[in-house]
C-alpha cells in the first residue's frame, strides 16, 4: 500500500493519486460542510491552485471567467448528482465528481490537469460534456475512489464531516483569503458553495465579526500596507492590484484604518522599521 490504512489521510491519498500523473486534485465543500481531522483541506486543494490555473486566474478577467465555470460546473454536479466530464473556460480538461450522501451533494471533487482536444473540436464552454477524451473512465474512476474514502472515513468518525451552521465557513474565508484582491462578491461566493447568499452573508458577519464588504475591504487595505513597504509601487498601482478601483474611496478607507494617507504611512512606518544610518570611524566615535 502507499500508505498504511490507520494513517490514511485525505490529503495524503490526494498526493499519492497524483504521484507520477500529470493531474491535479481539488475539492470543493458545499454549503455547510466542512471537512477535519483525516479529511482536512488545505487551502491549495480548496480553491483549484495549479500552476496553469493561476496563470490564467492572474488577472480579473480571468479570474471572473473561472468563478464562472466553477459556479457552472458545481450547479451540474448537484442538480445531476452524477460524475461528468468537462473543459473549463481555459481549455483544461477534468473530470468532476460530486460527494453525495442521503441524496445531498456534500462537495464537488475535480480531478483536471489534462489538456486534450476531443476529435470534434475544442468546445469552449464551461461544464461541456465530452465524449472523446482518452481515459475519461480512469480520472472519474479516480474522483470516485476519492469520494469513497470520504464517505467511509465519515462513516468512521462523523465529526470529520461536520454539517455545523458555523463550520462551513472555512473553505468560503480560504477562497476569500487567495481572492480578496478581485471583484469578489456575495452573490459569486453564493454561486460557487452553492449557498443561499442571504444566509452566507449572516453566516459571515456572527464568524467573523465583520460584515463581508467590510472584510474584504480590511484584507485589501492590509495587503496595501504591506505593498507601500516593501515595494516602491506608484499609490495608484497598489491601489488597483489590491481591488480597489476608486481611488478616493482606497484614500478614504485607508485614512479611515491608519490614521493616515498613504504617502504618509509609508514614510512613517519606513523610517519605524528601518533605524538610521550611524557610521563610525575607526575609534568608535560618530563621524
Amino acid at each position: 500500500m502507499l500508505v498504511e490504512a490507520e494513517q490514511l489521510t485525505l490529503e495524503k491519498l490526494l498526493a499519492a493519486l497524483e504521484r507520477g500523473n500529470k493531474l491535479r486534485i481539488s475539492i470543493l465543500p458545499l454549503g455547510r460542510t466542512a471537512f477535519s481531522g483525516r479529511l482536512f483541506l488545505s487551502r491549495e486543494r480548496i480553491i483549484h491552485a495549479h500552476p496553469y490555473c493561476d496563470r490564467m486566474k492572474a488577472t480579473p478577467a480571468g479570474l471572473e471567467k473561472c468563478m464562472a465555470c466553477k459556479s457552472l460546473a458545481t450547479k451540474k454536479a448537484v442538480e445531476g448528482k452524477e460524475p461528468f466530464c468537462s473543459y473549463c473556460i481555459h481549455g483544461a480538461w477534468e473530470a468532476v465528481v460530486p460527494v453525495v450522501r442521503d441524496d445531498t451533494v456534500l462537495a464537488v471533487i475535480f480531478v483536471g490537469g489534462l489538456f486534450e482536444k476531443p476529435s470534434r473540436g475544442y468546445v469552449p464552454e464551461c461544464g461541456a460534456l465530452l465524449e472523446h477524451v482518452p481515459d475519461a473512465s480512469a480520472y472519474l474512476e479516480t474522483g470516485k475512489v476519492i469520494a469513497a474514502f470520504i464517505l467511509e472515513a465519515a462513516k468512521a468518525d462523523p465529526a470529520v464531516l461536520s454539517r455545523e451552521k458555523a463550520s462551513g465557513l472555512a473553505a468560503v474565508t480560504d477562497y476569500v483569503d487567495a481572492y480578496f484582491c478581485s471583484e469578489l462578491t456575495l452573490k459569486r461566493l453564493s454561486r460557487i458553495f452553492y449557498i443561499n447568499e442571504k444566509y452566507l452573508g449572516r453566516l459571515f458577519k456572527k464568524t467573523t465579526g465583520l460584515a463581508f464588504n467590510d472584510y474584504i475591504n480590511r484584507k485589501r487595505l492590509h495587503r496595501a500596507a504591506e505593498l507601500l513597504l516593501n515595494t516602491e509601487l506608484p499609490i495608484l498601482t497598489v491601489a488597483l492590484d489590491c481591488g480597489f478601483n476608486n481611488t478616493s474611496y482606497f484614500y478614504r478607507l485607508f485614512g479611515k484604518e491608519f490614521g493616515v494617507a498613504p504617502a504618509a504611512y509609508r514614510n512613517r512606518e519606513k523610517h519605524r522599521l528601518v533605524p538610521p544610518f550611524t557610521a563610525y570611524n575607526e575609534k568608535g566615535t560618530e563621524n
